[in-house]
């Protein structure tokens, strides 16, 4: 119905997938008022610790204003995922029915075209082409599973 969120997940470097996390728990616990019986399950699936979540939501439901704590809390919950990718992708699959949406655009890569594609050993830089005429740098890293997509990336520097 929403496409193959495991195979997307998997091809994005783990620093961008941790990212989108980061993004997608912020959502989830601010849109669902909480953790609703699957987010629950989801995140014990993947040894997330649910009291330090609930602890996260409640201190952020009490605040007004952003707190660098609760950003540190939440990346160091998320660093402890072995598997990010699957939770990125089962967390995407449980928000988009709920909220009409998800934490990456589903027409992601979608009629794009990879122009000026510069490979230097582990690493490559192109330009993503949209169809409207617009583009953004992407850049790729090679690991032990093959490239990886950075989305988040910045021009090559000559």
């Amino acid at each position: 119905m929403w496409g193959d969120w495991q195979a997307f997940f998997r091809i994005l470097d783990p620093r961008d997938v941790r990212r989108i996390l980061n993004n997608a728990f912020k959502l989830c616990l601010t849109t669902h008022h909480g953790a609703d019986d699957r987010f629950t399950a989801i995140c014990e699936r993947h040894s997330v610790p649910v009291a330090e979540l609930a602890r996260l939501w409640r201190s952020w439901s009490n605040t007004v204003e952003p707190n660098p704590g609760h950003e540190k809390t939440l990346k160091a919950l998320i660093k402890r995922v072995s598997d990010i990718a699957g939770l990125a992708a089962e967390l995407e699959s449980h928000s988009r029915p709920i909220r009409g949406g998800g934490s990456v655009s589903s027409s992601l890569f979608l009629d794009e075209t990879l122009r000026d594609l510069i490979v230097e050993e582990g690493k490559a830089w192109a330009f993503r082409q949209f169809p409207r005429g617009w583009s953004e740098p992407v850049e790729f890293v090679r690991d032990h599973d093959g490239w990886k997509v950075r989305l988040f990336a910045r021009a090559r520097r000559a």
